[in-house]
């Protein structure tokens, strides 16, 4: 396998990040410096991966308002920038792994079919690889259900003290704003998230001006996040 062409290199960087993911949440209990370690190295991968598969996608890459607005509609870029920020400002929750974790083995399942000619596998792996392919829908609804977990739980943070206002503002600023506009995934989890809600806030039960607030608060969300 050449290591040196684009599949090598996202075959590793992809391979890399699935291992230190699992990495971090086994050695978390036994040895926290090092899990950090392994926290930041999944950043890292991510970082690195994001950027060559976006100048690829972009080239060659012009530097005005139309292409940064098209480049940042795309998920490489939304995943690269918080990535990014997450690593910059030290930020770790293991929740984030998850769907890192998830686009990394899609993206190293790409890779091993894209290679020509292609690996030896065993017909185990062959298999794992099909049934994961097969589930790639809902591990899509998975991850994004994750995205949402993480900017609510950081939102709680932010009112507790235990996350940065400045984290939380660029995450639901940008990432999950961006998202929701994006990804179907994400637009669809938010919308199962509201009906459920508003089944609660609407309840004949549920004074009427709690489904009032909540209603005023979907309608400053809906227009936060088409800005």
């Amino acid at each position: 396998m050449n290591l040196f062409n684009y599949n090598g290199f996202r075959f590793s960087i992809n391979l890399f990040l699935c291992l230190n993911s699992v990495l971090h949440l086994v050695l978390l209990p036994f040895n926290p410096a090092l899990a950090v370690m392994c926290y930041k190295n999944v950043l890292i991968s991510a970082v690195l991966a994001y950027a060559v598969s976006l100048h690829r996608q972009n080239r060659p890459i012009q530097f005005n308002l139309t292409t940064a607005q098209r480049m940042l509609n795309q998920i490489d870029a939304q995943y690269l920038i918080i990535s990014a920020f997450f690593l910059f400002f030290g930020f770790i929750n293991a929740l984030f792994l998850v769907p890192l974790c998830l686009y990394g083995a899609f993206g190293l399942v790409a890779a091993i079919k894209s290679m020509r000619p292609p690996p030896p596998m065993t017909s185990t792996l062959e298999l794992y690889m099909q049934k994961l392919l097969a589930k790639q829908t809902e591990a899509l609804l998975y991850a994004a259900s994750i995205e949402v977990m993480l900017g609510f739980l950081l939102l709680f943070g932010v009112f507790t003290g235990s996350s940065q206002i400045v984290t939380g503002l660029v995450y639901w600023n940008f990432f999950l704003s961006a998202r929701y506009r994006t990804s179907k995934a994400t637009g669809f989890v938010f919308g199962q998230l509201r009906r459920s809600l508003d089944s609660v806030f609407h309840h004949r039960y549920c004074p009427a001006i709690l489904g009032m607030v909540w209603d005023r608060l979907v309608g400053f969300l809906r227009d936060f996040a088409s800005r």
